[in-house]
């Protein structure tokens, strides 16, 4: 039982670290002014910010942090962007929305 908890535990303190990450990075973008600089802070903002809203596989369970945490007046934001990360940034899919 204390393995599977100290491992819930992980998970909940990596998904703290992996969203203060894409706030920082997105804080970091008001300092450049270089397109190709933003772009790939705002993509590793994206992709940190997901990363807890996908499964994590762990040795004991599998772990997400579920949408339904997401104020109301965020969840089309919060859609929009775990699209792009799936469909534009971790995936090269045809079908994927450019705007």
């Amino acid at each position: 039982m204390k393995q599977k908890l100290e491992e819930e535990y992980a998970f909940y303190r990596f998904a703290t670290d992996d969203l203060n990450e894409a706030y920082r990075l997105l804080e970091a973008v008001k300092h450049y002014k270089r397109g190709i600089v933003i772009s790939a802070l705002v993509k590793s903002a994206v992709i940190s910010y997901s990363r807890p809203f996908k499964q994590c596989h762990g040795e004991y369970s599998k772990h997400i942090l579920k949408g339904n945490i997401i104020p109301n007046q965020y969840k089309n934001l919060h859609e929009k962007i775990i699209k792009y990360r799936d469909k534009v940034f971790a995936h090269s899919d045809i079908n994927a929305p450019v705007q």
